[in-house]
């Protein structure tokens, strides 16, 4: 049985956070496809603010999970949204244009499963889980987007595995390991998000 420690009375509704955090984060994601209509990276900066929204939407999630009472859940409920967030990602960039759509999706799908899983076969009965790590899980795969747009200016497969190298200060030649995937981004986007979404509550 779970008793709900109430931490979030008088503050804006949940459902409120979620929806503004999941609209912003789309907009800004496709506002920085402007990047290859226009051939540029000018607008990869909309992926950090992509990032961000999502960031507020997950640490407010992690704080409804948390109200029930799972203090050092806190770090691990981090670590799940990523962990299942990565995959919906790296699944999703193989869509081009649709890419963030599928990752929500598939975000989503993942989420739910880690929360049935949680409730009914690890036996936590906590209320909200399956819905707190169905909403992470997207939070986590749309993070990880928009921190990669706002390296890489993309968030297609090409973009995320290509890379360039110049030689003698002129000459630019593709490199796999120079890349958002081969160049090892992928880890540290994962710990900075990880960190940042479970920092604000546990802090």
């Amino acid at each position: 049985m779970s008793i709900k420690v109430e931490v979030i009375e008088g503050g804006v509704p949940h459902n409120k956070i979620m929806i503004a955090g999941f609209v912003c984060t789309i907009v800004c994601l496709y506002l920085s496809y402007l990047n290859v209509a226009t051939n540029t990276t000018l607008f990869s900066f909309f992926g950090g603010l992509a990032a961000v929204a999502a960031l507020i939407w997950g640490s407010h999630t992690i704080k409804v999970l948390c109200s029930y009472g799972i203090g050092t859940g806190v770090p691990s409920a981090g670590m799940i949204a990523f962990g299942s967030g990565i995959m919906a990602m790296l699944l999703a960039t193989k869509f081009n244009v649709f890419a963030p759509i599928v990752a929500v999706i598939l975000g989503a799908v993942i989420g739910l499963i880690l929360g049935y899983v949680a409730n009914a076969i690890l036996n936590m009965k906590i209320p909200a889980m399956v819905q707190a790590l169905t909403e992470m899980a997207v939070v986590g795969a749309l993070t990880l987007m928009g921190l990669a747009v706002l390296i890489t200016g993309s968030f297609t497969f090409a973009g995320l595995t290509t890379g360039t190298v110049k030689i003698l200060g002129f000459i630019s030649v593709p490199s796999y390991q120079v890349s958002f995937i081969g160049g090892g981004l992928t880890a540290v986007a994962f710990l900075l998000g990880a960190i940042a979404i479970q920092h604000p509550f546990n802090a």
